[in-house]
């Protein structure tokens, strides 16, 4: 095309085929946008032609292929059948055809393919009998100057000044003119006036409520904070008063052991120099502090330990005097079970002299002078 009007055409036997220029490309797919030139019938026939002359190649020749990609419609195609166009102009067309439902598009190494719907045979034949109707009815006759003056489309409304001299332009000539042109100047500049001033209202008011939100956000994670605290601090007053836990332990958790001096499982002898002995014991389960009490069993009667005996976790220490003949030696304990309290199983082992339980060197009442 040049200013408009359509060079000759090419004329195949898919109908005529029209070649268009760069310039006269179409940016949008929408095809009421494209074949919806009737403020300027000398593109209109043009457009209907390419797109009908596209439409009726593709379909005819679906048994060949029903993969195409946009450069079947421009030079790049060596079939001399093909209708030739521009690449921008033959993108527009496959966007039309995609927004019809009558292909759909897929990529393939970066660039587009499209798949014809080969099932819809009605639609595709509804579509090119009704572009054929539109091309048969559309007029061929080249408008005056003065007719194309008048006929050509007027700017956006959103852009006021372009708006109101295209309108002054096409009735100057009319003595009505000039009042025409103050009307129009007034209408747009009032309603562009109006739609500014909205949106700056708008993003005014949009600003605040973010401004609002990124302050609750900050109260909000201070209230998280604040009820994690006091959580925590709950869980602590209620560990340290709970009276019935106590209650709980002593009558349901009371436990009885008697501990051989030669299970060497749960007892660990460490003998002095001047005759005696230390025996650090294992029990099964850790003690309530305050709660073991220990007798030493040998030949004749039990010996009490003094009470409450010293632990740690499920160890304690009993120191034995000279005298005293291990292989016939027990002990026999009693204390309430923390349930509260699992590691039981603490390593004992000794070092030269030293009992470690693990890892901390364990200092019982018989290193006292």
């Amino acid at each position: 095309m040049n200013g408009g009007q359509a060079s000759n055409a090419d004329v195949s036997k898919h109908g005529a085929v029209s070649r268009v220029t760069e310039a006269d490309s179409i940016s949008c797919g929408l095809l009421d946008r494209w074949l919806g030139a009737v403020n300027n019938p000398r593109q209109l026939p043009a457009k209907q032609t390419a797109l009908l002359a596209a439409a009726e190649w593709l379909w005819s020749n679906r048994k060949k292929n029903l993969w195409w990609g946009p450069d079947v419609l421009t030079e790049q195609n060596k079939d001399p059948s093909a209708p030739m166009m521009t690449a921008v102009e033959a993108r527009s067309v496959f966007k039309i055809l995609e927004e019809k439902n009558l292909i759909f598009a897929a990529v393939q190494d970066g660039r587009p393919i499209y798949h014809l719907h080969e099932a819809k045979v009605q639609a595709w034949e509804k579509f090119i009998s009704e572009l054929r109707a539109e091309l048969t009815n559309t007029p061929q006759t080249k408008p005056d100057a003065a007719s194309d003056s008048a006929t050509e489309a007027a700017p956006d409304i959103t852009e006021p000044w372009k708006f109101a001299w295209h309108h002054i332009s096409r009735n100057w000539h009319n003595l009505k003119a000039a009042k025409f042109a103050v009307i129009c100047i007034a209408v747009v500049s009032f309603l562009g006036g109006y739609w500014y001033t909205w949106n700056m209202v708008v993003a005014s008011k949009q600003a605040s409520i973010e401004t609002l939100q990124i302050s609750l956000n900050e109260k909000q994670s201070k209230i998280d904070e604040l009820k994690q605290t006091l959580s925590e601090q709950q869980g602590k007053v209620s560990f340290g008063t709970n009276v019935y836990f106590p209650l709980e332990d002593l009558y349901a958790n009371m436990t009885f052991e008697t501990i051989r001096c030669l299970d060497t499982n749960r007892v660990l002898v460490r003998s002095k120099s001047n005759g005696t002995h230390e025996a650090f014991c294992k029990l099964r389960y850790v003690p309530i502090s305050g709660s073991l009490q220990a007798s030493i069993v040998g030949d004749l009667f039990p010996i009490p330990l003094e009470n409450p005996v010293a632990h740690s976790k499920n160890v304690f220490v009993a120191c034995l005097g000279p005298g005293w003949e291990l292989t016939n030696v027990s002990f026999s304990v009693q204390y309430v079970r923390d349930s509260r309290t699992t590691n039981s199983m603490p390593k004992v082992e000794f070092k030269n002299q030293d009992v470690f339980v693990d890892g901390k060197r364990l200092e019982s009442d018989c290193d006292k002078p």
